[in-house]
């Protein structure tokens, strides 16, 4: 599916229909700073510590993450949880 379709809270679909699809990004926590419409499986990984312990990612955890965002120079707004916030730093540190 579509990555923005893979998560319960509406908020996804709502800034794809009034952004577009092709100007959202998710920061996930499996598979990195991923477009909206990334072709993405199921899956259960989460940094939300209230999470159950099979899906947390831990900070010592290797994970090859995808930075899909291209660096256009364009405006970036992060809107995310705290524990998301250092990957999406790490992510696009070197973005203008």
């Amino acid at each position: 599916m579509p990555a923005y379709q893979l998560y319960a809270n509406p908020t996804y679909g709502f800034l794809v229909e009034r952004y577009g699809i092709n100007n959202i990004y998710i920061l996930s926590a499996g598979w990195g700073l991923i477009p909206a419409n990334f072709l993405t499986p199921m899956y259960d990984i989460t940094f939300s510590p209230n999470a159950q312990p099979y899906c947390k990612r831990r900070k010592g955890q290797k994970y090859d993450d995808f930075c899909l965002m291209p660096d256009d120079g364009g405006e970036i707004v992060f809107l995310g949880g705290k524990d998301y916030l250092p990957l999406f730093c790490k992510l696009t540190k070197s973005y203008t």
